[in-house]
């Protein structure tokens, strides 16, 4: 993970404010590996611009990041030809909505290059009350929503999926699960237009382009590591997804300028994820160099569910397991068993 993450910085993008610290080389990990790394963790297009001069990496690395930069090239123009085309749709019934996750790259990518980050599908954001309309907007327009989707306890409308493009969407009540009109309210209050001129849509401000990314950062396995192993943060690098992370540190070195700390942290708090905004961050500092401020990047956070007798529970059942050497087998099935 560390010699695929070493790709991916480079010097800072021209004409922005920050820049992730210079390139290391790949190191002495094998070069199979981290070219299959960075294919399955989907940064390899991302990285391709940042190492394209770089004639010290191997051959098969290079080539790798190469071929997956100009596929996703041509899958981003698709994606962005479907997502103009849709919002024009959604204008036309009076609905602005907001672009979230990896699509705001297609209008506003932080690094100033849009076709560099991976998107399996599109995620939109309806105003309040008017997200029903946005998903039998695709309906009409012939996309196939997956079968057996309860919405009601969801936060999303089920994935949709294109009659001619394949193209996924998703229709978002809330912004992440656990979400409400508190979480609405704010993010449509601080939204920014997209500069697509084409169409009208709105987009996260930086601030909330962030909170967003660790929420869903946290979202994975990588949440058990965070709880109940925070003594080791190291482990954790292993249930990283290494997209969304970038995506954060990119974001933050790019435009940390101009993002008020302080209001994000708040902010955060009030809606329960302050601890993962922080976790989220320490990892995003420790990978990429990301130039965090120290009070934002923070792994050892205190977590209510290692207060509660589960959590006393766990750490003296961890302690038993390692006096006895049976903590590092106690992992590997566990491992074994969550994949």
């Amino acid at each position: 993970m560390r010699a695929v993450a070493a790709l991916l910085v480079a010097p800072p993008p021209a004409g922005a404010s920050g820049g992730i610290a210079p390139a290391p080389a790949c190191g002495a990990a094998d070069a199979a590996t981290v070219a299959w790394i960075a294919r399955y963790w989907h940064v390899a297009a991302a990285a391709w611009p940042r190492i394209r001069d770089r004639l010290d990496l191997p051959v098969e690395v290079r080539q790798a990041c190469r071929s997956a930069y100009l596929a996703n090239l041509s899958h981003n123009a698709v994606l962005r030809g479907v997502a103009i085309e849709l919002i024009d749709g959604l204008n036309r019934l009076g609905i602005v909505p907001m672009m979230l996750k990896g699509g705001c790259q297609l209008f506003d990518p932080p690094g100033g290059h849009a076709g560099t980050r991976v998107m399996v599908d599109l995620d939109l954001l309806a105003p309040p009350g008017r997200d029903r309309e946005a998903f039998e907007l695709l309906v009409d327009r012939g996309y196939e929503p997956e079968p057996g989707w309860d919405t009601a306890r969801h936060h999303h409308w089920p994935k949709a999926k294109g009659p001619d493009h394949g193209v996924v969407v998703e229709i978002h009540k809330t912004p992440w699960a656990g979400g409400g009109a508190a979480e609405l309210e704010v993010l449509f209050a601080a939204a920014v237009p997209s500069p697509a001129a084409q169409v009208r849509c709105l987009l996260p401000c930086t601030r909330h382009r962030l909170l967003h990314n660790a929420v869903h950062g946290l979202e994975s396995a990588l949440r058990h590591a965070a709880i109940w192993e925070a003594d080791e943060p190291g482990r954790a690098v292993r249930f990283v997804n290494l997209r969304q992370l970038f995506d954060f540190a990119e974001l933050a070195a790019c435009r940390g300028d101009a993002i008020d700390w302080p209001q994000l942290l708040a902010e955060a708090d009030r809606f329960g994820h302050g601890a993962d905004l922080r976790q989220w961050a320490f990892l995003a500092e420790d990978l990429f160099a990301a130039g965090l401020p120290p009070t934002v990047a923070v792994w050892e956070v205190d977590r209510p569910e290692r207060r509660s007798l589960r959590g006393r529970l766990h750490a003296a059942a961890k302690v038993v397991l390692r006096r006895l050497g049976l903590l590092d087998a106690v992992r590997q099935w566990r491992s074994q068993s969550v994949s």
